[in-house]
């Protein structure tokens, strides 16, 4: 937060140098993480200081609280952190920098039809996890593109111990085995969102399973996929694609 905070007084002081006419001032509130203090800070904020913006707070619970009152002074909110699917829904004055879970999913599902090209996908993750909200936004964009999510596997996946070989079934590419499994299409991708603590075993049992298989289905994945080494004896040939909320542009 401090890194934050100091990055928004460096962006205030290149503004007043090229701006003679007009002035900007940071002023700071301690919101914590408690949502009394973020709401007395949003308070505070609007009516002894007059805001015009308010940058922050960091993450989604805090931001809840001052996402109402920000409607209600009318104070347009910058959340920089938060990646809440529902803090902005109908909220015209709350602005995220950071992309929600179904913003992932929906960008994943427009880079598979209308970069990669594919058609026929599938989706797995686990049932009330941060991922099946991109789960459900990849199936909703990818179906409007065009595409087919032959099968969407969205269920508990703790509660039957990970253990996950009666869906990975369906991502074969043996012919014999497609067509005992009365499924008529072969499978371009599976879209696996995984997150939180499970998100490496999850990804690990989907391709140990995957290979024991022989099945080199591609794999398109949350950002965690980017947070764990993948050994190469479960890569193989296999493609695999994660979405990620921000790039470093080096130039």
């Amino acid at each position: 937060s401090q890194g934050l905070y100091f990055g928004y007084v460096l962006a205030a002081e290149e503004f007043n140098q090229q701006n003679t006419n007009q002035k900007a001032f940071i002023r700071y509130q301690n919101t914590g993480a408690n949502i009394d203090s973020a709401g007395y800070a949003m308070t505070d904020l609007a009516w002894n200081f007059n805001a015009d913006a308010v940058l922050g707070p960091l993450f989604s619970e805090p931001a809840r609280k001052m996402a109402d009152l920000s409607e209600q002074y009318q104070i347009p909110m910058i959340a920089p952190l938060a990646n809440s699917d529902t803090l902005n829904i109908d909220n015209p004055y709350v602005y995220q920098a950071n992309p929600t879970f179904s913003s992932h999913g929906r960008r994943m599902a427009e880079y598979a039809v209308q970069e990669l090209q594919m058609d026929t996908l599938a989706v797995l993750t686990e049932a009330n996890s941060l991922g099946e909200s991109s789960a459900y936004a990849f199936r909703d964009r990818a179906e409007k593109l065009g595409a087919k999510v032959q099968h969407f596997f969205v269920d508990d996946l703790a509660s039957q111990g990970y253990e996950i070989t009666d869906y990975t079934k369906f991502f074969t590419t043996d012919s014999a085995k497609i067509d005992s499994l009365g499924n008529y299409h072969y499978l371009d991708a599976v879209y696996a969102p995984f997150t939180g603590q499970a998100a490496s075993t999850l990804a690990e049992l989907l391709l140990v399973d995957l290979k024991a298989m022989d099945s080199n289905l591609t794999v398109l994945g949350s950002q965690e996929w980017g947070n764990f080494q993948i050994p190469e004896t479960q890569m193989g040939e296999r493609d695999i694609y994660f979405s990620e909320s921000f790039y470093m542009n080096q130039k």
